[in-house]
């Protein structure tokens, strides 16, 4: 099974540390895929 998808954010890392990207499924439903750089607790410090 063949899943396409379209990239409409390419990474990128947020001034906040979390790096980020957006993709659009052939629905068009859109979706983040996002991680941060530091643990939780210590992004916020």
């Amino acid at each position: 099974m063949r899943l396409d998808a379209t990239s409409l954010l390419e990474p990128t890392t947020e001034p906040w540390g979390q790096r980020t990207c957006f993709i659009a499924d052939p629905e068009g439903n859109v979706i983040e895929i996002g991680s941060w750089d530091k643990p939780y607790a210590e992004k916020d410090i």
